[in-house]
């Protein structure tokens, strides 16, 4: 399952969001014109399996990086809390910060010995 911050999809400049999309409380949609497609890339990458001292982990959680956004301006984490919709899209003041400078590594949740 997503976990909150967790990218689920990026789309070019111009993309028609649905209905759902712009008013469902789960979503949010960022405009962020100056986003490196590289590192959005990494947002979308799972979360995979390593063995540690004979242990297998798994894939409890659905990424492997996510947004850290309460580390971002303060007008992110107050739009993203708005359970109102009100603002459906937020273009992001794309000079302040980078998606590399938000993206954060989820640590690995180790599984018992199989």
């Amino acid at each position: 399952m997503p976990a909150l911050y967790d990218l689920i999809t990026y789309q070019a400049t111009g993309w028609k969001w649905g209905t759902q999309e712009l008013t469902n409380p789960w979503f949010r949609i960022l405009l962020w014109p100056t986003a490196v497609t590289a590192d959005l890339d990494k947002l979308l990458q799972n979360q995979i399996p390593i063995v540690v001292n004979g242990n297998a982990t798994t894939k409890w959680q659905y990424r492997g990086f996510f947004l850290n956004v309460p580390t971002g301006p303060a007008a992110l984490g107050t739009w993203f809390t708005d359970a109102t919709r009100v603002t459906q899209k937020l273009v992001f003041p794309s000079a302040v910060v980078t998606v590399a400078q938000l993206t954060v590594a989820r640590p690995t949740v180790a599984a018992a010995a199989l």
